[in-house]
């Protein structure tokens, strides 16, 4: 009579020898779905080496046939267009003593993503950080320490304006503070006043500021390279920072260099810049200016644009927007600080 089930521990371990069981005995089409189940064969009745090589071959054990088997394999879900949904995945290389190739690569929980953290299934833009989010339960894409750059304004010399370097709206609650990084050029040959500097206006919502709003105190100790040049200068100016100043009359003005912007959305707590400047001109040249300004009325204010003006001689006296400007190119970049 066939035999219709196996009752378990009826094989007994080694009561089935290689040489028992034949190539192609068991096939694909032998062995259907819940026929044979982990429950029917105990642990050890048919042991590896009682199976003879080829007896039950991979292409005769399809997806299908091993759907219900238990493992701790990583086996593939899909298929590369024509195959492999279903394949146990495998190294496809050897150790140095030429083993391991074809070996599964077993399933280890350590790397089981337990809270759904690695479901990351686009790309952020460009030069944003993965971080985890404010609520400490996943992550995300955004800004992630150092700084931001928020805005870049790049002029050709053949595009000088008086003031092309007009960032709007660049201040808002998002930072408290911010850093500058600048090369503003006068247009060359162009004549101008004796007493120049670089200048910054401020100014709320796009419109740069014409009143009297905060009185800013301003000092710029500067040194000359390779001379024993050094000293102050200083003043007031009615919404405006002075980073460099003091130029000769008729001269090509350069002024390059670094600042930071504090507390200009902090209205309870006075706004300050604190900038590093090389003031470089046909006559005065090479000039390092370390400046100081600080905003004795904060107005929240928004806006800033870089330009050489006429900056009021540099020994106390007080500047507006009224005094001389000049046509400028080069670059502006302003970073939020996080």
């Amino acid at each position: 009579m066939p035999i219709s089930k196996i009752p378990v521990g009826a094989l007994q371990a080694g009561t089935i020898g290689t040489t028992q069981i034949a190539d192609n005995a068991v096939t694909t089409a032998k062995i259907l779905n819940d026929n044979v189940t982990s429950a029917k064969i105990p642990n050890n009745a048919v042991e590896t080496s009682e199976i003879a090589a080829s007896a039950v071959t991979r292409d005769e054990l399809q997806s299908a046939a091993v759907n219900n088997i238990s493992s701790d394999s990583i086996i593939l879900n899909s298929t590369n267009g024509t195959a492999d949904a279903g394949d146990f995945l495998v190294l496809d290389g050897t150790d140095g003593s030429s083993s391991n190739e074809n070996h599964r690569i077993l399933y280890d929980e350590t790397f089981v993503d337990k809270i759904g953290l690695f479901n990351i299934n686009t790309l952020g833009s460009a030069g944003q950080a993965l971080k985890v989010n404010t609520a400490g339960n996943a992550f995300e894409f955004g800004a992630a320490g150092g700084l931001v750059l928020l805005e870049e304004k790049d002029v050709a010399s053949g595009s000088a304006a008086a003031q092309p370097f007009h960032f709007q709206n660049i201040f808002s609650s998002t930072y408290r503070s911010y850093k500058a990084i600048y090369t503003v050029k006068e247009t060359e040959s162009q004549a101008n006043d004796t007493n120049c500097g670089l200048i910054v206006r401020l100014g709320t919502g796009g419109t740069l500021s014409t009143e009297t709003s905060s009185t800013v105190k301003h000092s710029c100790h500067y040194i000359q390279g390779d001379a024993n040049q050094n000293s102050v200068v200083y003043g007031d100016s009615d919404d405006i920072l002075v980073f460099c100043q003091n130029f000769s009359n008729n001269e090509n003005m350069l002024a390059m260099g670094t600042c930071e912007f504090h507390n200009f959305q902090t209205a309870d707590i006075p706004a300050f810049s604190v900038s590093e400047t090389i003031m470089h001109g046909s006559t005065n040249s090479n000039y390092f200016e370390h400046a100081h300004n600080l905003l004795q009325n904060n107005n929240n204010f928004t806006d800033v644009s870089f330009e050489i003006k006429v900056t009021a001689g540099g020994s106390g006296g007080n500047m507006d927007h009224t005094t001389n400007g000049y046509n400028v190119f080069g670059n502006v970049k302003i970073y939020g600080i996080i």
